[in-house]
């Protein structure tokens, strides 16, 4: 369950950009909507917030549609590079 925030990303301009989405189901059948993120200067060694929290399962989805975009780890990133390595080697 996505507890109806959802971080959602669709390729455009001719493969060139992904586009994200977030928005949130709301109790009352309607849509929050994200819109354009802005960027502020903060003096060295301040604190921040960060800007959106997801569920897992949603974090899940949009790792899905970027895998949907094209878009794959980088190479030696993770455990599919490691288990790639390994059962190459045993070949």
């Amino acid at each position: 369950m996505t507890n109806g925030k959802h971080l959602r990303a669709w390729i455009t301009d001719y493969n060139r950009t992904v586009r994200l989405t977030y928005y949130h189901n709301l109790p009352d059948g309607k849509v929050g909507v994200a819109g354009p993120l802005s960027m502020h200067v903060v003096e060295d060694g301040a604190e921040y917030e960060h800007f959106a929290t997801l569920p897992k399962e949603a974090a899940q989805e949009l790792m899905d549609d970027l895998w949907q975009c094209g878009i794959r780890p980088s190479e030696g990133s993770g455990t599919c590079t490691i288990c790639g390595r390994w059962c190459s080697a045993m070949t």
